[in-house]
């Protein structure tokens, strides 16, 4: 293998690792500035530029080595196969383009589509968007022709659609699933064409703190979809089937692609901000930006070539030169029609008064898609957040996954004692199981007892839940229940990890009355957590009211405003019809004394302003009217939802844009269809996930495909690209199997481990798969020693992937390959594995002992709990070709 500088470096790295800092006082090595650039990336490029060259690799290195990048060329392109031709996904490319002005942001997405096949196809694409946007534009591009979308009630647009399909012209479909997550559907892309679906959408900025923060979130997550699946025909293209908790669970759940393999889609970038606010302290922690500060104090920034795969979200914050203006007021109007948002900033408080004794309740996710880093750095903030607080205050840890636990009965005091009691329960925490959320919140606002202490709930997690509706509700009731009791609780939110579910975490905050605060997996937590204590240990306005006098508002949003918190603005929109001068005045009540705030607002007579305005007031509003959908449907609001809509032309969950081509007729009316998987999320292990059927190489379901024969179609990792990407030293790409539901290939095959195991299904012995889907049957393991068979399942489970891969590296020799190996395993009382052996190995035909050498040594990898002395276990896995 030729070494080149990179591999040079990346080889004294893992060195480092093995052996220890001495390494360095033995040799030391050089590199030049040119060969850092090019093959090691900017971190280290630029540290060559400020020390000069030679740069020498010395202890200081170790600093920025996590940042060392990989060429995303560099990692294998899933494809589709038919015919034994090989053909790319059908998303190439998505560009944002994101224009700051003020405290509003304006976004035009565009998703490059690519039909590479010889016939029309239909593509899928579940994605996400931020929760409090509207998205108020859709047209659809096909070389010179631009087609602008129209405004329909959901039913009538899934209709005009699927009409236009049939009679081959070429559609698209724009519907949302929930407030941050949509569906694109593409029909009748021509053969070897390219098409554009441009969407815009708009939201306020949020603030928080004397900072500006603009998301861009790229993946949506694997959802927790708890409830038993119902045999209801499924509404969308995901992995899960719907069930009696998560009705549309098939349509929130996309295919993914990772352990080291992507789509193919990338991402671009560019954000500018208009000299309106005079911006400065620009951080982008997620991802490696070129930043450009023009002379008319605006500024421009784009995304960096190496961090094209939309794989976490992109966040930027900001402040602004100067001190924050107690309220700001933005109107527009056109004839009789007024709108405005109002923005106040809460007076300064005495900000050293603390409330008085508390009570902490740190819930902490441990589901197995906390896994990891997000898990890792839940640690890391407990041990902030344990620091934290005061000797008077009370507090308790809880912990979630597929059932909840906590540390002590009830709250205890926060002594030394019980603080490192606490820190040791924290360090021994493992993820893996499901995310019964709702479970936890009955554990943390159970306002039995006799406690009179505020009660502060601090949920860490990513939010990878399908129920977050359920979630809510139950939140907003039981905060409601200690209003009745005369206490205080709240609810706070810490999103953690790579792209974590906003629409839940903020809607925890407002249903709990309280506030939220995120740590991407590139940041240090602490900086989230140090901000959550300065929310709770200032005075917080109670009771906040909006009065009017002189000027005629109405349906100001929303109706029920929330507590202020120290540095959190107060953001509504309404209505205006005259003009005129007049006031509004903040009322509150903080520390039991009474407040009042006197702002002047002056409404204009003639037109003047932007018509976002009338955007932003239509999507405060249909987020009130979301809110009362936690508890339920209700057709009234139903009905007000989809007027909305309409007038407003936004997108809702009962309004779609829909595009129609009707210059041309392209094919039969019968396109393949290909769901267009998602990266998985940057930090988060899905083969470890329950409750979550989300195979590493699940890539295209729906029985539509079929090029032919439905046999001939198969999904395989692409070879590295030659173009201007690098080329990688790695292993080759191995073969993917297909999903459940789509035609089996020749090279196909089923497996499983143990029993009831697989990376499949949702909560609930119905959701196993039937006897029909899968013929592979497995026995119990048979275990000799003190730990729990279900714990030593969940272990092995997670190396399934690592496992058929054996298996799938020897059926592409022998197709017919099936049978069953044993394995005898050994493990001593640090759950290090210390043997393994074959009991019995009966696959036919040849490769059996290969894939059983295989098998052998990823077992051995593997990692179990300690226990009190050397344990054995038989473990059967069986193998099935489905030649």
């Amino acid at each position: 293998m030729m070494l080149t500088p990179r591999s040079l470096f990346m080889g004294l790295f893992a060195l480092l690792i093995l052996n220890g800092p001495a390494l360095w006082a033995e040799e030391s090595m050089t590199i030049s500035k040119k060969e850092a650039a090019k093959e090691l990336g900017e971190p280290l490029a630029k540290l060559m530029k400020e020390k000069g060259e030679p740069l020498e690799f010395d202890p200081d290195l170790l600093n920025i080595v996590e940042t060392v990048w990989t060429d995303p060329g560099e990692i294998p392109r899933f494809q589709v196969v038919a015919e034994d031709e090989r053909y790319l996904l059908p998303l190439k490319h998505t560009h944002v383009d994101a224009k700051i002005t003020g405290t509003v942001v304006r976004v035009e997405t565009t998703q490059t589509y690519e039909n590479p096949f010889d016939h029309p196809i239909e593509t899928v694409y579940v994605f996400p968007l931020p929760e409090n946007s509207a998205v108020d534009d859709m047209k659809m591009v096909i070389g010179e022709r631009v087609i602008e979308a129209e405004i329909q009630k959901k039913e009538e647009a899934r209709q005009t659609y699927e009409t236009a399909k049939k009679e081959g012209h070429t559609a698209a479909l724009l519907e949302q699933e929930r407030p941050n997550i949509f569906t694109q559907s593409v029909a009748n892309i021509a053969a070897k064409e390219q098409i554009e679906v441009k969407l815009r959408y708009v939201q306020d900025l949020s603030y928080d703190g004397g900072t500006y923060e603009f998301v861009f979130p790229m993946v949506v997550g694997p959802r927790y979809i708890p409830g038993d699946a119902v045999s209801a025909k499924q509404k969308g293209t995901g992995w899960s089937q719907e069930t009696t908790e998560v009705g549309d669970a098939s349509r929130i759940t996309p295919p993914i692609v990772g352990a080291g393999e992507r789509t193919g889609h990338d991402i671009s970038i560019e954000v500018t901000a208009s000299n309106e606010l005079e911006i400065s302290d620009v951080v982008v922690p997620t991802h490696e930006i070129a930043l450009e500060k023009r002379g008319d104090g605006s500024i421009a920034l784009a995304l960096a070539e190496k961090d094209s795969i939309p794989n976490r979200d992109f966040v930027m914050r900001y402040k602004v030169v100067g001190k924050e203006p107690k309220a700001t007021i933005s109107t527009y109007r056109k004839g009789e029609n007024g709108y405005f948002t109002f923005i106040v900033h809460p007076p300064e408080l005495d900000i050293d008064q603390l409330v008085g004794p508390r009570e902490f309740i740190f819930v902490v996710d441990i589901s197995g898609s906390m896994s990891g880093k997000p898990l890792a750095m839940c640690k890391d903030a407990m041990q902030t957040a344990l620091d934290g607080m005061r000797p008077v205050d009370t507090f308790n840890v809880i912990t979630f996954a597929s059932s909840e636990q906590l540390l002590w009965n009830e709250a205890r005091p926060a002594n030394l004692t019980n603080l490192l009691d606490a820190k040791s329960f924290i360090d021994g925490l493992t993820a893996g199981g499901g995310t019964e959320m709702k479970n936890a919140i009955d554990a943390a606002l159970d306002s039995s007892g006799e406690g009179r202490r505020s009660r502060f709930v601090f949920f860490m997690t990513d939010g990878f839940v399908g129920n977050e509706e359920a979630i809510l509700e139950k939140t907003k009731n039981y905060v409601e229940a200690f209003d009745k009791l005369e206490r205080t609780a709240r609810v706070f939110g810490f999103g953690v990890g790579s792209s974590p579910n906003r629409y839940l975490l903020d809607g925890l905050a407002e249903s709990g009355r309280g506030s939220t605060v995120y740590a991407s997996n590139r940041e240090d937590p602490t900086r989230a957590v140090n901000r959550f204590f300065e929310l709770v240990d200032h005075v917080v306005i109670e009771n906040v009211e909006l009065k009017w006098e002189g000027v005629d508002v109405s349906d100001v949003f929303p109706v029920e405003l929330p507590p202020l918190f120290a540095s959190k603005p107060l953001v509504v929109h309404g209505r205006f019809s005259q003009s005129g001068s007049g006031k509004a005045i903040l009322k509150g009540r903080a520390d039991g004394k009474g407040l009042e705030l006197p702002v002047v607002v002056d409404f204009l007579a003639e037109d003047h302003g932007d018509d976002v305005q009338a955007t932003l007031w239509a999507r405060a509003k249909l987020h009130d009217l979301e809110r009362d959908l936690w508890g339920g449907y209700d057709t009234r609001v139903v009905e007000a939802i989809t007027d909305l809509g309409l007038t407003y032309r936004i997108v809702t969950a009962y309004t779609s844009f829909v595009a129609v081509d009707r210059s041309r007729v392209v094919g039969n009316g019968d396109p393949t269809t290909i769901v267009q998987p998602v990266d998985a999320a940057e930090d988060v292990d899905i083969s470890g996930l329950e409750g979550s059927k989300v195979g590493t190489k699940v890539v295209v379901s729906k029985q539509q495909i079929q090029i032919s024969e439905p046999s001939s179609v198969r999904y395989e990792d692409a070879p590295r690209e030659k173009s201007k990407e690098k080329k990688s030293s790695k292993t080759p790409a191995k073969k993917s199997r297909p999903p459940k539901d789509s035609a089996p290939s020749p090279r196909s095959a089923d497996f499983s481990v143990g029993e009831g195991s697989g990376v499949g299904g949702v909560r609930g012995e119905t959701a196993q798969p039937a006897a029909q889907d899968s013929p592979v049957t497995a026995p119990d393991a048979e275990v000799q020693g003190a730990l729990d068979t279900t714990e030593i399942k969940s272990i092995i489970r997670k190396s399934i992937k690592k496992i058929q891969q054996c298996y799938e590296s020897e059926l592409l020799n022998n197709p017919m390959l099936s049978g069953k190996i044993s394995l005898e395993i050994t493990i001593n009382s640090k759950g290090v594995v210390t043997g393994v052996k074959v009991v019995s190995n009966t696959l036919e035909g040849d490769g059996g002992e290969a894939v059983a050498a295989c098998m052998m040594k990823e077992v051995k990898k593997l990692k179990f709990p300690k226990s009190n002395g050397e344990m054995k276990i038989n473990y059967p896995f069986v193998f099935k070709s489905e030649k």
